[in-house]
């Protein structure tokens, strides 16, 4: 086969893989609009542009949202059931619809969980521009063998594994459980067809060399078609569950710059006394981390008038800070480090520069307006400028209202 005809049918072949995911994509947009618009929590999301989408709300896309901190559901295969079985039975289990899940949980900042979700669409589609790239070759070095079965020469076939062996390092890396144990499967089997079939001499290897480029075509499939598929649903699916979370993130951020625009020089003293409880966490954990946990005890108990704003000294400690306590205690120090970690979090969740820098992370184009006067409304408010604070504050408000309002 000539090199221009190869070239023609690896450009063909690639074409009709991205129309097939095309209207992959296409399809799981029409039918979750439809799933939205049938579920009875309905409503409009917004994307990163600012552009209004089809949804559900957020606890029907279990997402549950208490202020600010956001809890998210995730299904994702049991990598633990699915050890035990052959690639075979996973696919079977697969197209039965009984393949094992297990619900894992995030909870965060409602801005990082916005972001962790436009992540999870973004590795998807790193997932497929890197797959794109390998099928292409994996075409290229397939339709040769396929135009040329009686002379395939050895040369040919060492091309192909050596390719194939890239794709083993690729599937190794996927997240998804089923994914990478059915392509490593039908990848392995592909390989010793194509092993047996060298081990023939070349006048009589046509036949076996033809049984192994089918089990290389039902690879492709799997690892094109088939998780193409699973992409778009998924893909279209997170982007349901981004756009209605962003909308309850835009609701709690305007209430947080409306409450900054009335009380910025009260803001500021709770921000002074929440920085000192912070540096004083800090210490905590630096004593556990270098496995003082006695003195991080003492050091607890030392600082109760802080944490409590009680004059008069307690009996147990109480809250989040209690918890420390009594997990450093048990001597649970990872729970004691998380719960650390929580409180840091919560002191934070509500202070200007806080909300500032978690927003410019990859910030939502519609929202620069709104991180522009909360840049300069910030800077006011830590050189305790309040009067210019408070101005800044009230602007970045009214900027963000249209959104919420609308």
């Amino acid at each position: 086969m000539r090199r221009e005809d190869i070239k023609s049918t690896v450009k063909r072949l690639g074409e009709q893989r991205t129309a097939k995911r095309n209207s992959y994509f296409s399809k799981a947009h029409e039918q979750h609009g439809e799933f939205s618009r049938r579920s009875g929590a309905y409503m409009f999301g917004r994307t990163a542009t600012g552009e209004l989408k089809e949804t559900r709300r957020a606890p029907a896309l279990r997402i549950d949202v208490k202020g600010w901190h956001a809890t998210i559901g995730f299904k994702r295969d049991n990598a633990q059931k699915l050890k035990h079985l052959s690639w075979g039975e996973v696919e079977a289990a697969l197209k039965q619809g009984a393949v094992p899940h297990k619900a894992v949980q995030i909870s965060t900042h409602i801005i990082t969980a916005v972001r962790a979700l436009n992540h999870v669409r973004l590795r998807y589609s790193v997932e497929l521009d890197s797959k794109d790239l390998f099928l292409k070759s994996l075409d290229e070095a397939n339709v040769k063998i396929v135009h040329n079965l009686s002379a395939t020469s050895d040369e040919d076939i060492d091309n192909l594994l050596e390719k194939l062996r890239t794709v083993e390092d690729w599937l190794k890396k996927k997240r998804s459980a089923i994914h990478r144990i059915v392509g490593m499967g039908r990848l392995k089997e592909t390989i010793r067809r194509f092993e047996e079939a060298k081990s023939i001499p070349i006048e009589k290897r046509a036949p076996d060399l033809a049984r192994a480029c089918a089990v290389f075509t039902s690879l492709r499939t799997r690892i094109g078609q088939w998780r193409d598929r699973e992409i778009a649903y998924k893909m279209e699916y997170n982007h349901q569950r981004e756009c209605a979370l962003r909308v309850e993130r835009d609701a709690w951020l305007f209430s947080q710059l409306a409450k900054f625009s009335r009380i910025p020089r009260q803001m500021h003293d709770y921000v002074v006394q929440d920085n000192e409880k912070k540096e004083k966490l800090q210490k905590v954990r630096e004593l556990l981390e270098a496995g003082e946990t006695e003195n991080a005890m003492k050091f607890l108990w030392l600082n109760w008038k802080l944490f409590t704003g009680s004059e008069t000294k307690p009996g147990y400690l109480v809250g989040d800070y209690g918890w420390i306590h009594r997990y450093v205690k048990r001597g649970e120090i990872d729970k004691a480090l998380q719960k650390i970690d929580h409180f840091i979090l919560w002191l934070d969740s509500n202070k200007p520069r806080f909300i500032f820098d978690e927003l410019s992370k990859e910030s939502d184009l519609y929202l620069q307006p709104v991180l522009t006067e909360l840049q300069l409304a910030i800077e006011a408010f830590e050189k305790q400028d309040f009067k210019s604070a408070q101005r800044y504050f009230s602007k970045a408000a009214s900027e963000m209202r249209q959104w919420v309002i609308s």
